[in-house]
């Protein structure tokens, strides 16, 4: 995955196909406890694993857009400061 839209993609379309297993994990066990003999057992918690994972990928790539963009605004409001600095003391 090399981009936000691409991770939420794929975790959206993970969820999609886990979904299609069982809405949800206590339903697929029915009250019964996990036996990972049982292949859709199986199946569904490495698909909510995945899905865990891709979902942390999705925050790393939120927080790298907001780093960038902060650093932008750092690197704007600087230049703004220096390009000041400059007017106010060329004008005596």
């Amino acid at each position: 995955m090399d981009s936000l839209t691409t991770a939420q993609n794929a975790a959206q379309m993970l969820t999609a196909h886990r979904q299609g297993i069982a809405p949800t994990y206590n339903d697929l066990l029915g009250g019964k406890p996990y036996d990972p003999t049982n292949v859709k057992e199986a199946t569904y918690a490495q698909a909510m694993n995945l899905q865990t994972n891709i979902y942390t990928a999705v925050l790393a790539f939120g927080l790298a857009q907001s780093i960038m963009a902060n650093g932008a605004f750092m690197l704007a409001t600087g230049i703004a400061l220096i390009v000041g600095w400059f007017g106010t003391f060329q004008t005596q």
